[in-house]
């Protein structure tokens, strides 16, 4: 019977970084003992660390409407937010998980527009992630929980190429999935587009 593949799971990669240190791979993420613990830890700061970047695949444009009190709440994942097309001109930040209004004199969280266009940058679970950013930040995950636990850069299965790779891989697949060049990935001030632009970050 033919085996089929399926992508990276979070369990999957704990394994990969215990394993990375001569540990006994774990069967569940519930009750873990301290180094199974501590490689969870790090895979997902990794994850988050990698995240605020901001890709394609996490980054999203929509229309936000403002409550009764007129007040843009957002999303409880959100770790960037900013606007664009119409509503572009309107300075906000994330401030408390409501947007604020930095434009002079303004410094508030209430709006007298009932509706912004924004580009939101969200935390995403590993397991919603593509399968070439799973790959990437378990490697590099891996790598820095083995130098931390082993001690030496030279004992480490991973090393910094093999991060490196990954990371090549995974801005190739954002050049790709996203219509944009490697000169946009690198240059992001030359790479706004219009709203309604596939690959908008």
């Amino acid at each position: 019977m033919t085996e089929v593949l399926l992508p990276t799971t979070e369990l999957d990669a704990v394994n990969d970084l215990l394993d990375a240190i001569g540990e006994a791979p774990v069967s569940s993420l519930d009750d873990l003992a301290l180094d199974a613990a501590s490689a969870l830890n790090t895979l997902r700061r990794t994850s988050r660390e990698v995240q605020a970047d901001g890709w394609h695949w996490n980054t999203s444009i929509r229309k936000l409407v403002a409550n009764s009190k007129g007040e843009f709440v957002l999303p409880f994942n959100v770790i960037r937010v900013d606007t664009v097309g119409r509503s572009q001109r309107i300075d906000v930040i994330n401030r408390g998980g409501k947007l604020f209004d930095r434009r002079p004199f303004k410094n508030t969280t209430i709006f007298s527009e009932t509706e912004l266009d924004v580009e939101l940058v969200e935390m995403l679970p590993f397991e919603q992630l593509p399968e070439v950013a799973r790959q990437y930040i378990y490697i590099r995950a891996a790598r820095i929980f083995q130098e931390k636990e082993v001690g030496s850069p030279s004992l480490s299965r991973f090393d910094r190429s093999d991060e490196l790779m990954a990371r090549a891989n995974l801005d190739s697949d954002e050049c790709a999935t996203s219509d944009r060049t490697m000169l946009d990935q690198y240059a992001p001030a030359l790479s706004r587009r219009p709203i309604g632009w596939r690959g908008f970050r």
